[in-house]
């Protein structure tokens, strides 16, 4: 779902002693190797407001008097919003409604925050959640502890925006092919499957007659958990859980809008250019807004303003990549916000870095060169780097065969490169002038190049004019990139970019 919990990996070496799951610790070492920083900068809780870890609960007490404000005040929620990671928590929330964690809130939480950086917010880790998935129709939607995230939960609901943005989360999981409904959380689970399945021989070999006459075996009491999970829980979780939250009204009655590629259903993905996106209404009545550019077409508290982009009235042609958005509105309450990601064209298998100018003598002069090794214009609308630099490209074509420069700072670059040379940017970061993974990712955050340069491969390269150019970049194996053997130098201190 995106948070940051700790990881683990099941575990068995020597002597057969059970099987173990070895995990991290979500404490300030935790906390400063997921999300940057010193181990001494983070506050860090454990169970409840007043056990400290690390740092002090100074941090998290202010926050709860904020809690106390009255949060229908949306200068009151934005205070909030400063010192809590709203969409964090909220995601937290709901994985723990799902699995009815029936020990928790009250204990068995972590929660964290960097007080040294001006953009710190606190966040909450999951802990000691063995208690789980132990009946269909678990509901924990009731339990409040003071101090702890469901505590927060129920004050931040008397915001009409938290409301909204809570029914947004449920929404995007438990709908469309999300993370919790039935086919991909089975899927999850299948995964841990395969993991243990041999391994529980030995465990009930081991523990199975640990206070009980009767041994517990695999093919009995574990097979048989196993298939309640898979025929009964994860088949029927999704829908109880949903009432629950409709009961609590933490889910709205009005059904969010349906998304269909050329009167077919489908939420996101790759589609043609020309393919038609049509929004249907569950409800039959009420209007639908969208936006196709990932702005939010919300109420009025949301946006500052009237819906926003266009009232639907009928299907809309695609001729790039979209990050569609729609709401339904009936008597000016909204649905939840239905969102998909479309990418259109060919980008993955033509789009390709030709050129990288990682240390040069001036670090103004950084760029990197991306080139259409194809026979179509491609739209790069939504294709993002992820790591090495931050950059997502707006509407931009790049044609057959044409080039275009990613650069540090456009200024300084387009004084000493010249107006013919197409030029973008700036991008955020910079390259490192040592050794640095590059990844390119396409709308959908499907990989397109995914690769780490070396200053030792050249030494021209590291600092003395020249750049790395890809050797036959029509031809070059995109999995090969972080070859020695796919890279030369430039042939001219002036580089050529653009070229």
């Amino acid at each position: 779902m995106g948070g940051f919990a700790p990881e683990g990996r099941n575990y068995l070496n020597g002597l057969y002693w059970g099987l173990y799951w070895l995990h991290e610790r979500p404490d300030e070492h935790f906390a400063a190797a997921y999300l940057g920083g010193r181990d001494e900068d983070y506050d860090v809780l454990k169970h409840n407001a007043s056990r400290v870890v690390s740092g002090s609960s100074a941090s998290y007490q202010a926050m709860l008097n904020r809690a106390n404000a009255d949060l229908r005040i949306p200068e009151n929620y934005q205070l909030m919003q400063e010192i809590l990671d709203v969409p964090d928590l909220i995601d937290y929330l709901i994985m723990n409604y799902y699995v009815g964690n029936s020990d928790w809130a009250h204990h068995n939480w972590y929660a964290s925050r960097n007080r040294v950086d001006p953009n710190g917010r606190w966040r909450y880790h999951s802990w000691d959640a063995e208690h789980i998935m132990e009946g269909l129709f678990e509901d924990v939607t009731g339990r409040i502890s003071g101090g702890s995230p469901t505590d927060l939960h129920r004050r931040l609901l008397a915001n009409d925006e938290y409301s909204l943005r809570f029914a947004d989360h449920v929404h995007r999981h438990f709908f469309n092919h999300g993370i919790l409904t039935p086919d991909a959380i089975t899927g999850l689970y299948r995964v841990r499957l395969d993991e243990v399945v041999e391994a529980v021989l030995g465990e009930s070999a081991r523990w199975g007659d640990n206070h009980r006459t009767t041994p517990y075996r695999r093919d009995i009491d574990w097979i048989g958990h196993r298939d309640w999970l898979l025929n009964d829980y994860f088949p029927q979780r999704t829908d109880i859980v949903l009432n629950q939250f409709s009961a609590r009204d933490w889910y709205p009655d009005i059904d969010a809008p349906i998304f269909f590629i050329d009167e077919a259903y489908q939420h996101g993905g790759y589609v043609a250019s020309g393919a038609t996106l049509s929004m249907v209404n569950p409800q039959e009545t009420g209007d639908i807004y969208y936006s196709l550019d990932g702005s939010d077409p919300g109420p009025k508290f949301l946006i500052g303003a009237a819906p926003v982009i266009g009232l639907y009235s009928g299907p809309v042609t695609l001729t790039k990549s979209a990050w569609a958005k729609a709401r339904l509105f009936q008597d000016q309450e909204s649905s939840a916000l239905n969102e998909a990601l479309y990418a259109v064209g060919p980008v993955k298998e033509s789009l390709r870095i030709s050129e990288l100018m990682y240390h040069p003598p001036d670090p103004n002069q950084e760029f990197i060169e991306l080139t259409n090794i194809g026979v179509e214009t491609i739209k790069l609308t939504l294709v993002r780097f992820t790591n090495g630099i931050a950059y997502r490209f707006g509407d931009t074509d790049l044609e057959p065969g044409a080039r275009l420069l990613l650069v540090r700072d456009i200024d300084r670059f387009a004084a000493s490169a010249g107006p013919s040379i197409p030029i973008l940017g700036p991008y955020t970061g910079n390259l490192s002038n040592r050794s640095e993974r590059i990844k390119l990712v396409d709308a959908l955050g499907v990989t397109i190049l995914d690769f780490r340069y070396d200053d030792g491969w050249y030494g021209g390269t590291d600092g003395d004019g020249l750049s790395l150019e890809v050797v036959d970049v029509a031809h070059a194996d995109p999995s090969r990139f972080s070859e020695k053997q796919t890279w030369r130098p430039s042939l001219d201190l002036g580089e050529s970019p653009g070229r």
